[in-house]
């Protein structure tokens, strides 16, 4: 839940006992990529899968150790400290605008213009779908944006090119509003 516990305590005017440590270890992915990079480190130095880490409350005097501990048993090659807070914002921001919006997005505009050109709607499904899960999703994973750019002629370079530069203002506005929605609260209450 990446800290999502806080803003919940947050929305009914409670905190955690202040008794206890209260931390977060948040890998930047899925489970099972996490569990394959976890075991792919132990043939290949440094592979894992980075991780945030938070301290919001330290009573032991111990709960950044602790928490990089927790970080290393889970194979992070690198964590970088935030606060719970950020964490769950961030993550519910990521959820909304990229795995929720963005996917649901390209996916519905696919099919439309899919069906737009003749296609039938079971093709146009088949095909919306594929743009997800198919090889570009696995060179963006594997390698990076950068590598599908690379791989591409130059005619589709430059299509390409004015594609971002098309879609990265409203790409841009619309997930502003969804982060300052997340961090308002609003879907908490």
């Amino acid at each position: 839940s990446h800290g999502f516990l806080l803003g919940y305590l947050d929305s009914i005017g409670e905190s955690f006992p202040e008794d206890m440590d209260v931390i977060a270890v948040c890998p930047k992915g899925m489970g099972p990529s996490v569990r394959r990079l976890y075991e792919q480190g132990k043939e290949v130095n440094g592979a894992g899968i980075n991780a945030s880490f938070g301290v919001h409350q330290d009573v032991s005097g111990k709960a950044t150790e602790l928490a990089l501990g927790w970080g290393v048993a889970l194979g992070s090659p690198f964590m970088f400290e935030t606060t719970l807070r950020s964490e769950y914002k961030s993550d519910i921001y990521g959820e909304r605008g990229i795995l929720l919006g963005a996917v649901h997005g390209i996916v519905e505009s696919l099919f439309r213009r899919y069906t737009r050109q003749g296609m039938t709607p079971e093709q146009a499904f088949t095909e919306s779908c594929e743009s997800i899960t198919g090889n570009i999703v696995k060179i963006i994973s594997t390698q990076g944006i950068k590598a599908v750019y690379d791989g591409l002629n130059d005619e589709d370079k430059a299509v390409f090119q004015q594609a971002y530069s098309a879609s990265y203002k409203p790409a841009k506005e619309i997930l502003q509003e969804i982060y300052d929605e997340v961090a308002s609260g609003n879907e908490i209450r």
